[in-house]
This record gives C-alpha cells, structure tokens and sequence, in this order.
C-alpha cells in the first residue's frame, strides 16, 4: 500500500461549498480559508534554496519544528538510525511574520536535528528540530505555541495550516496561508493505513477522506502544524506527515475517496524535543487539558505525560528565554520512538517482499530525490503542499465565523 508524504495529502473540512451554496468544482478550489494576518503567528514557511518547501512551527524563538522527511533524505540503508542523510541547513531558510506565501522576512537555519529514530520508509518518528538565529523583528512580528498533551478520540474538530498545492492538476501553490478544519478517523480506519498506528495519542493523529471529501492537503504542506483550540487558544498537536490511500495503492492525487491522512504527535517526542533544545518542558507543553475525547473509542496512552503543567495559558505566546532549562535529566517522560508499531518484523518483512512495502519506499524514495534535485522552474510538484485556495473576504470571514462557532 502506497504511503507517500503529505507532500501528500490529509482530509480538511469543507467550508466554501457550504458558504457559497456552489459546488467546490466550480470554485476551482480544492478547500481551505485564507487566513488573516496574525491568525497563526507561530506558522512559518521552509524555503529551499529560495524555493517554497515545507511548512514549520515556532516553539520557541530559536527552534522551529518541522517534519524530518523535509530535511532528510533515504539513503538507501533501510530504516532506522543510519538510514537517512540530513540535508544542509545552508540551504534552507526559514520566512516569517506574514501569510504572504513569498520569502519575505526571514532567518537562516543554523542547524538541523532530525530524530534518531525516523524512519524514511515508514516515516515513523518525523519530526525535526531548526535552529535558527532570533532577531528583534522576529520577536516583534512573530508568537510561539505550546504543545497540547492532551488525549483525543474519533470526531476530535482539529484545525491546519499551510502554503500548499491549489489543485491536483496545478503546481501552483497558495499565494497566502490557508487554513481548514479537519476531524480525527476512526482507529479501525487508521490502522488499515499504518498498522503502527496505535491511537490518536501514540505515534500519530489521523484523519480521513470520509470525514471531509474532496479536500484535503497536499505537496508543500509536510511540517506544517495540526492544530487543536482548547477555549483559550490553540495548541499544537501534530505536524504534517503522510497520506495513504486504502481503496487504491497506485492513487497518490491529494483529497481522493480512500486516503487516510497522519500526522506526526508531537507529545510523544517530548524527550527528543528537551534533550535537543535545552527547554524544559513546562515551558514548552499547555496547561493540564481534560481529556476532549468524543467518544470512548481511544484510550489514553499509559507512557503519556502528565497533563497538568505549570506556568502557562492556552494562549500561543512569546516564552522568555529565561525559560530555558539546561538539565532535562529529571525528565520522566518516556518517549514513544521504541513502542511497538503494531507489526512483526516478519510480517513488515512479508509486506516488503509481496510488494507493498517496495511500493512505499520506491515513492518516499522518489520523493526525497525530487526534492534535493529541484530544478529552477517556478513550480515544484515535489515539494509538501495544502490543498487550499483564496476566497473572497466575505465568504472567508463567514469561515472564520464559522470556525470558531465549531471550535
């Protein structure tokens, strides 16, 4: 079954059909609302060598996270510690301040920290550290987020953002930052699409076409947050990951009948993310959440961290640096990177050898060729995208309204 990164695709409600009373295929869109400016202060732009790449977000003003597929590449050695090449950070630069999807203010990457544990066949464990030098302007225009540990169920309303592919037949990315809303799938869903799926609350959060058809994110949108409002402001929940398809291995086009859509959980790598950056993890996690289960389906996932936290709102907002912890040795949190993905190595090995597992390195392989060979052309169909495009101001307000009446 064919797994390809998001570059690819995952599920986003549909507003403007419903807005406009007009069908999505005579909009030309796909979904997606065009955000205003300091919606999503925290969500930053990867560039490539001047070229839109990846989606990112602040946690701190010197780190930003993103997915490590958009960093690091398939070596060919399998999976696991050795088996990926982290690309340079020379070549990546990080734009901010602005949902303009141009490279406006920006700051270049210092150094990049991939997790030791992703995987770039079965992109477990993708997610990447940045660090990037702050500066007064971006303290100025810019906010950080803080990271939800809170357990979600099937039917959780999420929020995501990005700078995406407009069409599957069009390159052509989002001139500004869209946004959609999205719901959590059924566990049965999500594990037909990564058997190493466990929950909502383990290695990732998933989502499906079934929960909103026809719209969904796409080539240019990896890295890019997953977003949940608590009441009192956002938080981040995951990162953009992979699609798969569980009607039609061969179909990679984005928002399709079948593709089930995950989402790195950034909580479960709590310990890469202190270790790496010095913060200490009450000054990087929400306050205590309640569980926002819809329904019982999920349970909570017995190496989660504690979930009450001090020292924080639930507002996204500028951290001092005095927050700054260097010991994380008192850190209890056991990370998830060595859980069990669901699947024997015998039966991943058996999936490999009739096919599948083949299936999905060769396109992940193809993938990360695509984007460290870019060539000059103004569009890159390789690079992670959002299925999204502009809408009028009014029909993107009445979104706005909409939005925040569900969330």
């Amino acid at each position: 079954m064919a797994r390809y990164s998001t570059k690819t695709t995952s599920t986003l409600l549909s507003l403007l059909s419903i807005l406009t009373g007009t069908a999505l295929a005579d909009q030309r869109l796909i979904g997606g609302m065009a955000a205003t400016e300091g919606m999503f202060p925290y969500v930053v732009h990867l560039f490539k060598n001047d070229r839109p790449y990846c989606g990112g977000v602040l946690i701190d003003k010197e780190w930003v996270l993103t997915a490590a597929h958009c960093v690091a590449k398939n070596n060919g050695d399998g999976t696991g510690a050795g088996s990926f090449t982290t690309s340079s950070a020379g070549d990546f630069k990080i734009s901010y301040g602005s949902t303009d999807g141009t490279i406006g203010n920006y700051v270049n990457v210092d150094s990049i920290t991939v997790s030791p544990d992703f995987d770039p066949i079965w992109y477990k464990s993708d997610i990447a550290l940045l660090k990037i030098k702050s500066n007064n302007d971006l303290v100025s225009k810019t906010q950080t987020v803080v990271i939800s540990t809170a357990d979600i169920g099937t039917g959780q309303t999420l929020v995501t953002a990005g700078w995406g592919q407009i069409t599957n037949d069009n390159t052509a990315q989002a001139g500004t930052l869209m946004y959609a809303g999205l719901t959590t799938a059924d566990d049965a869903t999500c594990k037909s699409g990564a058997p190493e799926y466990d929950s909502q609350n383990g290695l990732y959060v998933c989502t499906s076409y079934s929960t909103a058809p026809g719209i969904g994110t796409c080539f240019g949108d990896s890295g890019g947050p997953l977003l949940i409002n608590t009441g009192s402001g956002y938080m981040l929940l995951g990162l953009v990951s992979f699609d798969v398809n569980i009607k039609d291995s061969t179909n990679t086009r984005c928002a399709q009948d079948g593709n089930v859509s995950f989402f790195t959980r950034v909580s479960t790598y709590m310990s890469f993310i202190t270790s790496t950056t010095h913060i200490s993890k009450s000054a990087l996690v929400g306050p205590g959440s309640a569980s926002t289960h819809s329904n019982s389906d999920s349970s909570a996932d017995d190496e989660k961290s504690n979930t009450s936290k001090d020292g924080d709102d639930g507002d996204s907002k500028n951290k001092d640096n005095s927050s700054k912890d260097d010991s994380t040795s008192s850190e209890k949190e056991s990370d998830k990177n060595n859980e069990s993905t669901g699947k024997t190595e015998e039966e991943k090995e058996s999936e490999k050898s009739d096919g599948k597992g083949k299936e999905a390195g060769d396109k992940v392989n193809n993938d990360n060729a695509d984007e460290e060979n870019a060539d000059t052309t103004d569009d890159d169909s390789s690079a992670p995208k959002l299925l999204a495009t502009g809408a009028a101001p009014l029909v993107a307000n009445l979104a706005a309204t909409l939005l925040a009446a569900l969330f």
